[in-house]
């Protein structure tokens, strides 16, 4: 018998929790007790990305690792993230739709199993066709989540009159319901993100207790945020933020010590109207651009001589980045 066979399991783990995932897929095929060992570690972090184009609309990869979670129940217990990104050539989502609804139903019941799961992302490139959160999320429990991202599903950023016109269904609840629904049901989530959430949440008030970072929309920020504890904030979109919202947004139950603006298009009046109702809460102003002093800015952003004028004004805010060369 080998020296390495006779190394404790503790010890295997600790050399191969190193290697790569094609490593341990070599490894899994070594023998049945380096299997045992190696085959936790390869599924606790699990991170599927593919390209769906319309004349390959199904994500295979998607499928099969659903599946074998499915055919071998044992490997429910080790994972712990997992992260499904889905990029789909342009046009109409129907094909994709249509491809990928067997594969979500496989992945659903694949994802109720996964009791253990502390960190989800789920980026299916689907928004503005039919499906909305439920085709993944309706019935599943995780107690010990902390970090969820959801994009891809429900009308993203198309507006609700061409979304409905382009729905084959007319939903018997609120857009946002599923999610709301979900997140209610998950109060160990401590970061949240919902990149293409342009609907309200409405929430319980004891929902999300430990939230301290959220990414998303205005609008679901405006209804998410009110009495939690969300000390970094990322607001997303093109649409325009109203004051109603920023009131909302600032009734956190702890101070807002970052806002992140790298992902929407800044102006001076954004800059004036944030200083106006986040000023209470934010401390000092930090300003990190790429294009500050080097590049010419985009006619949508303040230049830096437009910028400084709004900038005094912000003499009690600890961070606020507006990367202005960045946005969705």
């Amino acid at each position: 018998m080998s020296t390495v066979t006779q190394l404790p399991n503790e010890t295997l783990h600790a050399i191969f929790e190193h290697l790569s995932p094609a490593s341990l897929a070599a490894v899994l095929r070594a023998s049945r007790r380096f299997h045992l060992v190696a085959e936790r570690i390869l599924y606790a972090n699990i991170v599927i990305v593919e390209s769906l184009h319309h004349r390959a609309p199904t994500p295979v990869h998607t499928a099969t690792c659903a599946n074998t979670l499915l055919a071998r129940p044992h490997l429910a217990e080790a994972v712990r993230r997992l992260s499904v990104r889905w990029q789909t050539d342009s046009g109409p989502r129907e094909p994709f739709v249509a491809a990928a609804g067997p594969v979500l139903d496989v992945l659903h019941r694949a994802l109720q199993t996964l009791v253990h799961l502390e960190q989800l992302d789920l980026a299916l490139g689907l928004a503005g066709g039919t499906l909305d959160a439920r085709v993944v999320l309706a019935g599943c429990t995780f107690p010990t989540l902390r970090t969820f991202a959801l994009s891809g599903v429900g009308r993203g950023s198309l507006s609700p009159k061409l979304y409905q016109a382009a729905s084959s269904f007319e939903e018997a609840e609120a857009p946002g319901a599923p999610v709301a629904r979900f997140l209610a049901a998950t109060p160990s989530i401590e970061q949240l993100r919902l990149l293409d959430c342009y609907e309200t949440l409405d929430l319980p008030l004891h929902a999300l207790p430990h939230l301290s970072t959220f990414r998303g929309s205005a609008i679901a920020a405006a209804t998410v945020l009110p009495g939690r504890p969300v000390q970094l904030l990322g607001l997303v979109g093109h649409e325009f933020i109203t004051e109603r919202d920023l009131q909302r947004i600032a009734r956190t139950s702890v101070p807002i010590r970052y806002l992140d603006l790298s992902m929407m298009s800044v102006t001076p009046i954004l800059l004036r109207d944030i200083s106006r109702h986040l000023g209470a809460v934010v401390e000092v102003l930090k300003r990190t651009s790429r294009d500050a002093g080097r590049d010419k800015p985009r006619s949508s952003v303040p230049g830096p001589a437009q910028t400084s004028q709004t900038m005094h004004m912000y003499t009690r805010h600890r961070h606020i980045r507006t990367d202005t060369n960045s946005v969705i």
